[in-house]
């Protein structure tokens, strides 16, 4: 799936390049910018905001997870210590107690994993449109023809990456966004 995806944005570019070199033969020198969104993202003052937010979310997760984990080796350590002197029906119950934690465990797991990815996937399509709008803007004012994300391009020059200007762009703007603050004395 992946391999397609990157196969039709190869072709999208490189159809993009053929157009602007021709276009470029007849007219105004193309101008193309290279960004990569994902550090866009992740470095922004906004990218490094959601970033904390949903390393509070990971923590939480990790101290509810070590604590089962904690509990189900317990349940084993103590089966392990009194097996000798317990009857075999207590025995079989207290597996199958220590089994239904592990599978409680197993999908307190899952279910963390789950969560998260989709809050960190819900951050990142909470934040696209404003980075969109923040390259669109920059494009016009610089006078860029093209601007395309590194991810779908084999090679470009590092001179044409425009990643870290638009990241002041948009710490700029995130600068600028906030309210005031209250200064009451």
């Amino acid at each position: 799936m992946k391999n397609k995806l990157f196969t039709v944005s190869f072709i999208i570019a490189l159809s993009m390049l053929l157009t602007c070199a021709l276009a470029s033969a007849q007219g105004p020198a193309v101008k193309i910018g290279i960004i990569d969104v994902r550090e866009i993202i992740q470095s922004s003052e906004a990218g490094r905001q959601a970033s904390a937010e949903l390393k509070k979310t990971v923590d939480k997760k990790k101290v509810a997870i070590q604590q089962a984990e904690d509990n189900l080796k317990k349940m084993k350590d103590a089966l392990d210590k009194q097996r000798s002197v317990l009857k075999e029906d207590t025995i079989k119950e207290r597996e199958l107690e220590i089994q239904k934690n592990y599978r409680d465990y197993q999908r307190l797991v899952n279910d963390a994993k789950e969560e998260l990815s989709a809050r960190e996937q819900q951050l990142g399509q909470k934040m696209f449109p404003e980075v969109i709008k923040i390259i669109k803007a920059f494009g016009e004012r610089e006078g860029y023809t093209l601007i395309l994300d590194a991810s779908t391009v084999p090679y470009y020059s590092k001179g044409n990456d425009v990643t870290k200007r638009i990241i002041a762009e948009m710490n700029k703007g995130a600068a600028t966004a906030q309210p005031p603050k209250n200064t009451k004395k």
